[in-house]
This record gives C-alpha cells, structure tokens and sequence, in this order.
C-alpha cells in the first residue's frame, strides 16, 4: 500500500482524498472487493436458519446502517478505502485500529469493514455517518 498524502486534504479534522491519493492496484481492490465478496451475502431472519441453511457452518454478522469500506494498513499508517475510491485518513476509529494491529504485531493487512456511528439509545443510518463526517467535533 503506498499513500499518497499530497493528495489528501484537511476536511472535518481528518484528510480526504479521491482514488489517486492510493497506489492502484490497492485502489482496485477496494473496489472490487464489495462487488465480489459481499454478492455472496443473504439476509436472513432466525426463523429462517434452519429451512434456508441446514446444519452447515456458516458465519454470520450483524447488519450495520454505514458506509463499508477497506481498512488498509502498512508500517504503522492505515487509510479507509470506500468502494468508489473515497480514501480517508485520521478518523479516530482509523487511528485506534493502527494501536491494535500494532499491539498484535501485525505488520501488514487489508480489512473489509463497516464504518458506522454507534450510539446504545437508538439504530444509527448511514446519515448519522455522513452528520459525523461533517462535524469535526464528532
């Protein structure tokens, strides 16, 4: 992964920048990751586990009202890539990510994720995500 900080920009108290501000081929994967990947993903109500799934192993998620990106990270640094190729750097949930991969001695990965506002009193849309871009004090 090679960022390009030049290319990024100060917006919100984090820096933003387009699918250039990242090396292409990292870029591409981005992209091309949710188109791949997620396609094999089915919703599915607990009622429905058993006639739908069998008894195969499965894994199974919660469902998040966010924005899914790739979290890229190299040699202590780590961008947020969306799938249109939206690259963010600084975020706090970036940054907290860097200190855990590093605790564990990570070096290099590539993680698919959700990017979502969590609040305990009510299920948060991807609006609430897009308030909280906009709003440094968020």
């Amino acid at each position: 992964m090679k960022v390009f900080d030049a290319k990024l920009k100060k917006h919100n108290g984090y820096f933003e920048g387009q699918s250039d501000a990242i090396d292409k081929p990292s870029a591409a994967k981005a992209a091309k990751y949710k188109k791949e990947f997620l396609k094999r993903f089915i919703p599915i109500s607990p009622e429905q586990i058993d006639k739908r799934l069998g008894d195969t192993q499965y894994w199974v998620t919660r469902k998040y009202d966010g924005e899914f990106a790739n979290l890229f990270y190299e040699k202590d640094q780590a961008v947020i890539v969306n799938r249109s190729g939206r690259v963010r750097k600084g975020i706090p949930c970036i940054e907290e990510a860097i200190k855990i991969l590093k605790k564990n001695g990570i070096q290099q990965a590539v993680i698919p994720a959700e990017i979502y506002v969590y609040d305990e009193k009510k299920k948060t849309r991807v609006s609430d995500l897009v308030n909280a871009l906009t709003d440094e004090k968020k």
